[in-house]
């Protein structure tokens, strides 16, 4: 039963260290992150101008060539895939629990840490570091938020 009680970024950072830190399962076999897999579906669906439409294919294109590009400084481990607080529920003994794992995946953690800098210092200090310092940040950023 989910308590009247809304979490917080600093509560998503703790649950995020969980899931990222636990180990797959051998024998489960997990999808790798995909930005863009809804982009064309989501354009196509659009009420918006072609030149708009065209306009943004193109620029999901150059992210998805920067995506490519992408070293990341973490190894690969579970992702939620849409971790954000709407994502969170609180029961009643104030429990954090993650829910909607319909994407979940395999894949560098950092595609789970892109979050509002107005939550950011309690975000930090419940995952344990500073997402900004690594080089991947700021382009897997442009890439996360093209989805």
């Amino acid at each position: 039963m989910e308590a009247d009680l809304k979490a917080t970024y600093g509560e998503l950072g703790g649950v995020l260290r969980d899931l990222h830190s636990m180990t797959v399962p051998e024998g489960l076999h997990l999808p790798s992150y995909e930005p863009f897999d809804k982009s064309d579906v989501r354009l196509d669906k659009a009420a918006l101008p072609d030149d708009d439409k065209t306009f943004l294919r193109k620029r999901a294109r150059e992210l998805q060539d920067k995506c490519a590009e992408l070293k990341f400084e973490t190894p690969k481990g579970p992702v939620h895939g849409d971790a954000h607080v709407q994502n969170l529920m609180t029961d009643v003994q104030g429990r954090v629990i993650l829910i909607d794992f319909e994407v979940l995946c395999y894949d560098h953690p950092e595609w789970d840490l892109m979050v509002t800098s107005e939550q950011y210092a309690d975000f930090v200090g419940a995952y344990g570091r500073d997402l900004s310092t690594g080089r991947a940040t700021g382009r897997s950023a442009g890439c996360r938020s093209s989805t």
